[in-house]
């Protein structure tokens, strides 16, 4: 009988053994599971615009030990890009890259992130990157950073010198609908033409100018026929990095900050690679013949106060004008 108890006894220390070595393994597993963020892109990695989006995962991945990893799925093939913000929001997908233009049906200040001349860098300072986490946080969205360069940005330029804004009063435009609304503040007007045939038009004097972004200016050699370039941004070809607000919550403190320090870096980064080349692509369309068309320090102030100020007036529109006073003082010196 004594034989049989203790047979018993041992037979229940084993049990518990194997349960208690199971249940460990089993913690450690969960532990060692690494936090999952699904990514999505207004365009491929590859394109000049989405590429640092490419380096912050890669950063972030290596850096964060295993305990987090982004996992990209794609871009617009995925999700058209302008349901992409409501699909980051559903929570459909837990990060995203992309434009302002995109979300700012959801939130109409953000459509004017683009507007400023301060770089993405000097928002944490000027406190509009601050502003922005809590314009986002409405919509379930952690704003996490941007990137930009003032100096890569949109541009107007047209086939004859002018000496003062007014002039491009009857000037007509084959641009896009931001850029003719900055024009027709100055009395310009827009003609709706193909990319294919915006060369042929502007040869063909069917429009007196176009407004767009140096890279495609000069690709296109639309700089044989617009010889004369105003060198005053209109807007800055800005890219926000944005989370699921919820999901973000979900992240330890120290990833957090880990993704943040990673962001913090890159928008430096970002903003020199982006600046050289932008000054790199200027000196090309200054070799291919094009002509700087500056006005006085007065005139340039005023044609992009106006300018900048149509589109600030439609946001106007359904925000609060003080509100808009306030961060569009927030994205400039």
């Amino acid at each position: 009988m004594r034989t049989m108890k203790k047979t018993k006894c041992f037979m229940i220390m084993c049990l518990i053994f194997v349960m208690s070595v199971s249940l460990l393994s089993a913690a450690g597993q969960t532990e060692t599971r690494p936090i999952v963020l699904r990514a999505i892109s207004f365009a491929p990695l590859t394109h000049v615009n989405a590429a640092p989006f490419q380096v912050f995962m890669d950063r972030v991945n290596e850096q964060a030990g295993g305990e987090l990893r982004i996992e990209y799925v794609g871009a617009s093939e995925v999700t058209p890009i302008y349901d992409q913000p409501q699909a980051l929001r559903t929570g459909v997908f837990d990060m995203l890259m992309t434009f302002s233009a995109t979300h700012e049906s959801l939130l109409p200040l953000t459509g004017g992130m683009n507007l400023g001349n301060l770089n993405p860098s000097a928002w944490r300072e000027s406190g509009a990157h601050d502003f922005l986490i809590d314009e986002f946080k409405t919509e379930n969205i952690m704003f996490l950073g941007s990137f930009a360069s003032y100096e890569d940005g949109n541009y107007v330029f047209i086939n004859q010198p002018i000496s003062k804004p007014e002039e491009l009063a009857g000037m007509r435009f084959a641009a896009g609908p931001t850029n003719i609304r900055a024009l027709a503040a100055w009395g310009g007007s827009g003609v709706m033409v193909s990319l294919a045939e915006k060369y042929s038009a502007l040869e063909r004097r069917i429009v007196d100018g176009t407004a767009g972004v140096m890279t495609s200016h000069y690709n296109d050699s639309l700089y044989e026929v617009t010889r004369y370039w105003l060198p005053y941004s209109l807007n800055s070809a800005l890219t926000s990095v944005l989370v699921n607000q919820d999901k973000w919550n979900q992240i330890p403190a120290h990833l957090q900050q880990l993704m943040i320090d990673v962001m913090v870096e890159l928008e430096v980064e970002t903003e020199q690679s982006l600046t050289a080349s932008a000054n790199a692509m200027k000196q090309k369309l200054l070799d291919a013949g094009m002509i700087v068309n500056e006005f006085s320090p007065a005139d340039a102030e005023r044609f992009l106060d106006v300018a900048l100020g149509a589109k600030w007036a439609e946001i106007e529109k359904t925000v609060d004008p003080q509100k808009v006073s306030t961060f569009r003082a927030l994205l400039n010196e």
